[in-house]
């Protein structure tokens, strides 16, 4: 938690008027008080209010899923894990006011820090009262689902004939596998790959003639625009919106805690995507450092938002109706690795978010030019600079 909330929470404050928030006027009130449980019930409120105030469709349930796990997994009394005792409560709550957000930054830092030591504590005591005992040590993997139900398998599917179609597996004009061959490959029936394919069909990857089978396409761009009117294809665009956003914010944390990890084998992996067709370096960048990631939790968090991001989907999109900005990301990714090279940690990693809000960044406003104005409320969250690269 303390490696990427502080980050969330940073980012959100910083682009929100905190202070015209209701939870904040009521947390103004307890400014005084030494209630711990009357602090930690404002505070929380807070919190999530400052998080919704994101416009991020993730941040919220990502928040009180770790919350929900840290307590689990410890079984430990809730003062224990989240104790805003008054100190804490009042620096944080001064830092808000002034809207210095490094100073935000640090100080969510120094609470997620109290909140380690705190659990250390916890731990060793716990530990001390039985370590004689013999007792079966629980493993609670953690596990966040960013879609909540509406990752069904049919769907998985799509997702993955879109992937092969931007990879050019499957040519734009040319047919896909018979139903039967698909079944077959995904172990499923053929009503779930006819599903699949009804989804290709409705968002311009496919065509299917009864008497020829399904045919590969790449959506023009009206068909962009007509699926920006449709409930579901928005909400699956927000979606991915959010877990760009979310991507940008989160992966410089993690690139700095997994760089020491980074062997020469990996880095001559990672050069060698440079410039190859159809490939997208940033892609095996962050596969990479998915794996390189330690901690289960934080592996679990960046392996589902990885799995919204849909590469194949970002290829094609891109190749139909942006050209030249894959080309673009590739330039940023290119000078993130090379700061890795020179073991400019901080460079490195801040190109990498830089990717993220890039993507982020030029597939927004195309959105918002076909007719997703929500998309407007989803900050960049860093400044792209100019492409004078080296």
């Amino acid at each position: 938690m303390g490696l990427i909330l502080p980050s969330i929470f940073h980012f959100s404050a910083a682009h929100c008027d905190i202070k015209k928030l209701p939870s904040y006027q009521k947390l103004l009130k307890k400014n005084n008080c030494q209630d711990t449980a009357a602090l930690d019930a404002a505070f929380s409120a807070l919190l999530n209010e400052l998080l919704r105030s994101s416009n991020n469709l993730l941040y919220n349930d990502l928040y009180n899923s770790l919350k929900t796990y840290s307590k689990v997994t410890l079984a430990a009394p809730k003062n224990i894990l989240f104790k805003y005792d008054p100190e804490t409560f009042r620096l944080l709550l001064a830092a808000l006011q002034s809207n210095d957000y490094q100073l935000v930054n640090k100080r969510f830092n120094d609470m997620y820090l109290s909140f380690s030591v705190s659990v250390n504590k916890y731990i060793r005591k716990v530990y001390k009262k039985y370590q004689q005992a013999e007792i079966p040590e629980p493993v609670y993997d953690y596990n966040w689902s960013a879609e909540k139900g509406r990752d069904h398998y049919y769907t998985q599917i799509a997702r993955d004939l879109i992937d092969k179609i931007a990879a050019s597996i499957y040519e734009p004009g040319t047919l896909l596998p018979y139903e039967a061959v698909l079944a077959r490959n995904y172990k499923v029936s053929i009503s779930t790959i006819r599903k699949s394919l009804a989804l290709l069909n409705e968002i311009g990857f496919a065509e299917t003639i009864n008497t020829k089978g399904t045919i590969v396409r790449l959506p023009p761009t009206f068909i962009t625009a007509n699926c920006m009117q449709n409930e579901r294809y928005k909400k699956d665009t927000l979606i991915y919106l959010s877990a760009l956003q979310l991507m940008s914010v989160i992966i410089k944390p993690v690139a700095v805690a997994a760089a020491g990890r980074i062997d020469p084998q990996t880095q001559k992996a990672w050069r060698s995507e440079f410039g190859q067709p159809g490939k997208v370096p940033l892609a095996l960048i962050v596969n990479s450092l998915i794996e390189l990631t330690e901690l289960q939790p934080l592996r679990a968090i960046l392996q589902e938002t990885n799995k919204l991001l849909h590469w194949g989907y970002y290829l094609a999109f891109h190749r139909q109706n942006l050209a030249g900005t894959t080309d673009t990301l590739c330039k940023y990714t290119w000078q993130a690795y090379l700061y890795l090279e020179a073991r400019d940690i901080e460079g490195f990693s801040t190109y990498l978010a830089i990717c993220f809000s890039y993507i982020l960044e030029t597939i927004r406003d195309f959105i918002i030019q076909h007719g997703l104005q929500e998309a407007a409320k989803l900050a960049t969250p860093y400044k792209i600079p100019d492409l004078n690269i080296k």
